[in-house]
């Protein structure tokens, strides 16, 4: 009877290490099943797309000629106005735009240009046919990049922080340093250079030949007065600080009727990555898609 149960015992114990190695050799299939399956899934996944590469727009033509290149000062400077800075401590106040001639008030006034109401008039409505067909030239594709030494700061729409995030942004803005010159971004005349409007500072409004408006806010001077035509890649006015800035920068608006538009996908001799100025090439004269 001891013999019997010794027997049952050593059998038992037997039959459990056998089972042991079954469970062991279970497990290590299972292991190196799901590691192949893991490593075979990994090699299926697609590879990320690569980043789509800048948008580089090609400049064709000659650089401006020396006159486009020189600041024309004036010969006289309007005397000071707050008019566009009313009850607004912080507003910056400093007027320095030209005092037309004589002959240039006339022509001006002639048309109806370079009064407040006129600049109100270009925020809401479309130009006047007569103040298009004034412009003298024919539409040409794209714009030039207004501020040769200027870094893309703000984009148009609700890119505002609080407490002014609800209000949209009208315009894209430009980072220069003070005096950084401005250059007209395509052939216009001029229907508004004044510091009138809340807000805006030292103000110069083009119209184009193809009926759209484009709005040089913030200037530290200007260089032109109402009714003057001027040339694509011309100096208008410098980069300033002026009207309600926390510092020195273009404000640029493009307008077509009362709407403000994105100006970005439409400047050439840019170099642009996700709607970011990354690059930017001279002010260019007569420049092309």
């Amino acid at each position: 009877m001891k013999l019997e149960l010794q027997d049952l015992v050593k059998k038992a114990r037997q039959s459990r290490r056998e089972l042991r190695g079954v469970v062991v050799a279970l497990l290590v299939l299972g292991c190196s099943a799901h590691l192949a399956f893991a490593h075979s899934t990994i090699n299926v996944l697609p590879s990320p797309a690569p980043a789509p590469a800048p948008r580089v727009v090609a400049i064709t033509k000659s650089e401006p000629d020396a006159a486009l290149r020189t600041v024309h000062l004036p010969g006289a400077w309007m005397p000071p106005s707050r008019r566009g800075c009313v009850r607004t401590a912080r507003c910056n106040a400093t007027r320095r735009v030209p005092q037309p001639s004589r002959k240039d008030a006339e022509f001006a006034a002639s048309l109806g240009l370079g009064d407040d109401h006129t600049a109100r008039t270009l925020l809401e409505e479309p130009p006047r046919a007569e103040w298009v067909a004034a412009v003298g030239s024919t539409p040409v594709a794209g714009m030039l990049w207004p501020v040769a030494e200027g870094h893309f700061g703000r984009g148009v729409g609700r890119t505002r922080q609080r407490p002014l995030s609800r209000i949209p942004h009208e315009g894209i803005d430009i980072a220069a340093p003070v005096g950084a010159d401005i250059h007209a971004v395509n052939d216009g005349l001029v229907a508004y250079s004044d510091n009138g409007i809340h807000g805006y500072g030292n103000l110069v409004i083009l119209v184009h030949a193809d009926g759209t408006t484009t709005h040089y806010a913030h200037c530290s001077a200007t260089f032109v007065v109402a009714g003057q035509r001027v040339r694509r890649g011309e100096i208008i006015a410098q980069v300033g600080a002026t009207g309600l800035a926390r510092g020195a920068h273009l404000h640029f608006e493009w307008r077509r009727g009362p709407s403000y538009r994105d100006p970005m996908p439409f400047f050439v001799g840019a170099v642009l990555r996700d709607r970011t100025v990354v690059a930017v090439g001279p002010a260019i004269v007569g420049a092309v898609d």
